[in-house]
């Protein structure tokens, strides 16, 4: 694949087929048309035997100041950048954003997304007990990102052994620990999922069950019984969530995750072109409600001038 584009800095996202359904297009490319920064923002449809090959084409290409990596090769693409990983990347074990600036640095920015859609509404989670159900990609990162804001952290996946991998992998790169527990014991929750889930202060979903089952992860007694304002997030969206029905009926706090998104993006823009997190997220938060996601370069191009005029 030809990585051209008469801009002067190219990046783009990487996926088997991102061109179908991301949004990120029109995020980064409304920023770069108001902001005034000649760029170009491309999705890269991209099979796994081609991926190795077109990572390297990218990081010889002097224009590309660096990229963004999607499910599902986050964790295949890490492998390319072993040297280059932060020890957060390291605990997880995958990346979704690498920078090309004065040399070459891996990120995962999904975390901060996850945990800035929570601090945004004031609420720190420095101290707090967190629990995280779900130990695969989503979940690893928001972990990750927790335990690195002084959280104390949790983590219940079904599979024991993902969450026991996680924590170890926490303890050896960040020099923190988690709390791995197992979701279920025999066909019921577990006693120490239980235990959790009643002494949590924050709560964030990162499983898919609700979305595709369309019914409860949990019985509504267990929101109902919980004391205090504890904060639910979902950071699985596009659906109905009881998770953030019950929480909301019980007095609770919700936190949906459709912001996960922007905020991922907002960082790792700021990365590459060293602009105001802010202003992006502004930005950003304006083009993903105001376009969808097969919207044309040129219809972006005259909002981002509606926009700068003050008549958007």
């Amino acid at each position: 694949m030809t990585i051209t584009s008469e801009k002067k800095f190219i990046t783009g996202i990487i996926g088997e087929n991102p061109s179908t359904y991301s949004k990120s297009r029109i995020m980064w490319n409304f920023c770069f048309a108001v902001l005034g920064i000649d760029a170009e923002y491309i999705p890269w449809d991209i099979n796994k035997e081609e991926l190795e090959e077109f990572i390297k084409e990218l990081t010889k290409n002097k224009k590309v100041r660096g990229f963004n990596i999607t499910n599902p090769y986050k964790v295949e693409a890490a492998k390319f950048f072993k040297d280059s990983l932060d020890d957060a990347a390291k605990a997880i074990g995958g990346i979704n954003t690498v920078v090309m600036r004065n040399g070459v640095k891996a990120y995962s920015t999904d975390g901060y997304g996850a945990i800035t859609c929570i601090t945004e509404k004031s609420i720190n989670v420095e101290g707090k007990h967190l629990l995280v159900i779900g130990a695969g990609g989503a979940g690893v990162a928001v972990a990750v990102e927790a335990v690195k804001q002084g959280a104390k952290v949790s983590v219940a996946n079904r599979t024991h052994k993902k969450a026991v991998d996680l924590q170890t992998r926490i303890k050896q790169f960040l020099g923190q620990n988690i709390n791995a527990i197992p979701l279920y014991e025999d066909s019921n929750l577990s006693t120490e999922f239980n235990d959790a889930f009643r002494n949590a202060d924050i709560i964030v979903n990162t499983v898919d069950y609700e979305k595709k089952k369309g019914e409860p992860l949990f019985p509504e007694s267990m929101y109902k019984n919980l004391t205090g304002n504890v904060v639910f997030m979902d950071a699985v969206y596009g659906h109905k969530s009881f998770i953030l029905e019950f929480a909301d009926k019980y007095g609770h706090i919700a936190i949906p995750g459709e912001n996960m998104l922007v905020h991922q993006a907002v960082l790792g823009f700021h990365y590459m072109f060293d602009t105001e997190v802010e202003t992006v997220e502004k930005l950003m938060k304006y083009a993903i409600k105001r376009f969808e996601f097969n919207a044309a370069n040129k219809e972006i191009e005259d909002e981002a001038a509606r926009y700068k005029s003050g008549s958007a």
